[in-house]
């Protein structure tokens, strides 16, 4: 049957040579109209979300395809490294994977090798011919996959360069479609929503890769790929994924405060690290990738931002300096704005953040904190979990930010945030709610949920001998974090105007996480769950157009 099928399309082709060669179309094709099946993650080492139907055939005739290679063969940033144990994760994925144009610059395929040195003749920009005889050809979360080619799979290879094949498609954030992904484009007028810190923020002991210590600290193999949430001017979205081991994510210099153009391969990736769960993201491949003005202005203005970034332990709330908020309200830090929370119960006080800079060694003299960290630089709260619940009312307990937009007027507001859960200690890194939410309100009483978004929280780094943990040999989750996971909101136009704005950041749900290898969202809130939980806030802020 698949060679039927095989052929029934190269008979109706109207580009075939006596080399059988496919066009992408053609290929795609195949891949459309081949058997399915559901994956599964775990067996089929995926990354595609639970649930994910894939169409997959063997390619058993000799089959020839053509077209142009757009990444460097090491290139650290094309592709996840499977995680396969808590201290280690192979960077195999990423090392034997290459990325394809067609020749008419229309769509890209991804190509898995099964060897790291397979990929080396493959150069960026040079057109290759391939032979997929051998290879199983596959449709997974609208991405098109051929996997399991050799070194011998490579029939030709003529040198070029960036004028010698398509240009990249240059788009804004809502333009993108599926028949974008695994292509090279260039987006927009795009600036990171968050200023603080490196390209990516993260716990570095768990993000460093392993083999020769960079920067002098802490290698380590357990953990990869992290995301920036980026956005344009037409209120659109995107993160912007890195691995953890590309150089120059942490160089000390901060990221670009302007606008400009972000390039890169478009994916759309299932990473249970983060709670990204197969939505568009991109990964450029070299820092001028981010070719953003470094001092330049944003798109959008800041009424109220929260981000602790003076290492103090104290707060600034309407009463005065305190170590310890009970009953009053945080000041911003940029702009005007108060944050309270209706929590019932419930220790607020400075912990840490992971939006450093620099990547510091610990007992370094001065420093803000080590290993990526501001050791003051977030907002903690540390309750029982049944306290983010109302039970009288059935109705979510919340963080508020109240803010002014009298006299203002624009698109739209956005409500942006950082969150992660636990302080690296497994007994406060569960039973938190997973699920969170959005609402908002013009008179504090009567609020709107933020439609068809969710943010999915994780915790931080832990390690423990819990007994229902020793059996797995996995003493921490395969879904922690390695920092906190950034998040965007846009809010109605009709918000501006209005002497006073309020906004609850909520559990979504009554899902908790539990103390588990994978899989964590499997706990349920009740009025019964006293097991001690600290959710993050690293920052919160209100801006518009």
């Amino acid at each position: 049957m698949r060679i039927f099928l095989i052929m029934l399309l190269l008979s109706t082709a109207s580009i075939l040579n006596a080399r059988q060669t496919v066009s992408f179309s053609q290929l795609r094709a195949m891949a459309d109209a081949a058997p399915s099946e559901e994956v599964d993650m775990h067996v089929n080492r995926t990354f595609a979300a639970p649930g994910t139907i894939r169409h997959s055939m063997e390619i058993t005739e000799d089959l020839f395809i053509e077209g142009y290679v757009l990444t460097e063969p090491e290139n650290p940033n094309k592709d996840l490294h499977y995680y396969i144990h808590y201290t280690t994760a192979n960077s195999a994925t990423n090392l034997q994977c290459a990325y394809l144009l067609g020749l008419d610059g229309k769509y890209g395929i991804r190509f898995n090798f099964t060897d790291d040195d397979d990929t080396k003749p493959l150069k960026r920009y040079h057109r290759v011919c391939l032979n997929l005889k051998g290879a199983l050809l596959c449709k997974e979360a609208e991405s098109y996959i051929v996997t399991g080619l050799t070194d011998k799979a490579i029939v030709d290879v003529k040198y070029g360069d960036e004028t010698t094949m398509p240009a990249p498609a240059v788009k804004k954030i809502s333009e993108l479609t599926d028949d974008d992904i695994f292509t090279y484009v260039t987006l927009t007028d795009c600036e990171f929503v968050f200023k603080d810190g490196a390209y990516i923020n993260i716990y570095e002991q768990y993000g460093r890769s392993g083999g020769p210590k960079f920067e002098g600290v802490y290698p380590n193999n357990a953990m990869n790929s992290w995301a920036s949430v980026i956005c344009d001017d037409t209120f659109s979205d995107i993160y912007m994924l890195m691995s953890s081991r590309v150089k120059w994510r942490r160089s000390g210099t901060g990221v670009p405060q302007g606008k400009g153009k972000l390039s890169g391969i478009l994916v759309k990736t299932y990473l249970p690290r983060y709670g990204l769960k197969g939505r568009y993201s991109i990964r450029p491949l070299s820092q001028d990738d981010v070719d953003f003005e470094f001092s330049g202005e944003s798109s959008y203005k800041t009424i109220a931002e929260w981000n602790w970034g003076d290492n103090l332990k104290t707060f600034r709330t309407t009463t005065g300096v305190t170590d310890e908020v009970i009953a009053q309200g945080i000041l911003a830090d940029i702009g005007k704005g108060e944050l309270t929370t209706d929590l019932p119960h419930a220790r607020i006080y400075r912990g840490k953040d992971f939006n450093n800079t620099e990547v510091v060694k610990v007992g370094t003299p001065g420093a803000k904190g080590d290993r990526g960290a501001v050791n003051y630089g977030a907002l903690k709260i540390q309750t029982p979990g049944k306290y983010w619940w109302n039970w009288k009312y059935d109705c979510a307990n919340s963080v508020i930010a109240t803010v002014s937009t009298a006299g203002l007027s624009g698109e739209g507001l956005y409500l942006a945030f950082t969150f992660s859960a636990g302080i690296q200690q497994a007994y406060n890194s569960a039973f938190y709610p997973t699920y969170w939410c959005v609402e908002y309100s013009v008179d504090g009483v009567n609020y709107a949920k933020v439609e068809g978004k969710e943010a999915v929280m994780r915790s931080l780094p832990w390690y423990s001998t819990y007994d229902n943990l020793k059996d797995t040999g996995c003493p921490m989750s395969s879904e922690a974090g390695m920092g906190y996971t950034e998040h965007m909101f846009r809010l109605p136009a009709e918000l501006l105007g209005h002497e006073k704005v309020w906004l609850r950041i909520s559990p979504a749900r009554k899902i908790v996480s539990t103390v588990a290898y994978r899989n964590q969202e499997n706990g349920l809130l009740t009025p019964y769950l006293n097991g001690e939980c600290v959710v993050n806030f690293g920052t919160i802020k209100v801006g518009y157009r």
